[in-house]
């Protein structure tokens, strides 16, 4: 586990008065850490691969955005030899993803960005005009979430610290998207949904994602 404050290493320039900021979490490509849904399906090997694929779609994405959005990787272990990308680069403060995402969008909030969008590196379809649309989405609304198969959401921003917006994810519960909808419909919180987009999961929605090819 991380310790200690929140930084970015910096890979590239980045301009003074940036106001927004796109963080990837993702873990190093490890046999046997990652994927371990795939893994009881299809072996570690398999599971290993297909992350490798995801992660290295997320890192080219990454890669294309404008340096406007301050593009980040925030690795979830510092102790592995992490693959090189030319962005920002930051460590998750725990292994639990519901705290690593609360913990980054708000210490981003508190460095005085105005609109932080975090990802995982599930959603292989995500592209770079996902990424204007949801920041444009930020102008108007509090929060942007991008649903998927899974009630997960793809995607998360906003211009708030979450637990101002979600007080369900003060506590170790996983994101669920029909919550985090509820609580933003309860507190009469403009919000925007983006297109549903689908996360890879299972070794399921691989062969699904692999099809979609075909």
């Amino acid at each position: 586990m991380f310790q200690g404050t929140f930084f970015f290493i910096t890979a590239s320039v980045i301009f003074g008065g940036i106001l927004n900021r796109f963080i990837i979490l993702a873990r190093p490509p490890a046999k046997g850490k990652v994927k371990k849904r795939i893994a009881r399906t299809a072996g570690d090997r398999a599971a290993l691969e297909v992350y490798t694929i995801l992660l290295k779609r997320a890192l080219e994405l990454l890669e294309g955005l404008p340096a406007i959005y301050s593009p980040t990787i925030a690795w979830s272990d510092f102790s592995y030899d992490n693959p090189k990308v030319n962005c920002a680069v930051t460590y998750q403060p725990s292994g639990n993803f519901t705290e690593s995402v609360r913990y980054l969008m708000n210490e981003s909030l508190r460095e005085g960005m105005d609109k932080v969008i975090l990802a995982g590196v599930d959603c292989p379809s995500l592209t770079v005009e996902d990424i204007n649309h949801a920041f444009d989405q930020l102008d108007d609304n509090v929060a942007v979430l991008g649903p998927s198969s899974t009630n997960r959401p793809y995607l998360i921003g906003a211009t708030r610290p979450l637990t101002s917006i979600f007080p369900e994810i003060e506590g170790e519960i996983h994101l669920q998207l029909n919550d985090m909808v509820e609580s933003l419909q309860k507190a009469k919180l403009p919000f925007s949904l983006l297109d549903d987009k689908l996360t890879i999961c299972q070794w399921t929605d691989w062969q699904k994602w692999q099809s979609s090819f075909l």
